[in-house]
């Protein structure tokens, strides 16, 4: 598992999807992605509140959509 960008402190954990052009599919296999970044800091008794984003230079409609759909951050 891959993630682009993970920023973290105490209380928060983002993971966020980088690309140049972010898509629909991207924003799915993210969400996925989150799901099982959750059950590892689960199993590690990680309790940090984790968030998603999405981010693309030329984000297309439904990628943006999307993540605003799925509750990601969106830049």
């Amino acid at each position: 598992m891959e993630v682009d960008v993970l920023l973290e402190n105490g209380e928060y954990a983002l993971a966020a999807e980088v690309k140049s052009a972010l898509t629909a599919e991207d924003v799915k296999t993210h969400t996925e992605r989150m799901c099982i970044l959750r059950a590892y800091a689960d199993a590690h008794k990680d309790t940090r509140q984790y968030l998603g984003g999405g981010c693309g230079e030329n984000s297309r409609q439904a990628g943006a959509g999307l993540c605003l759909q799925k509750r990601l951050l969106c830049a």
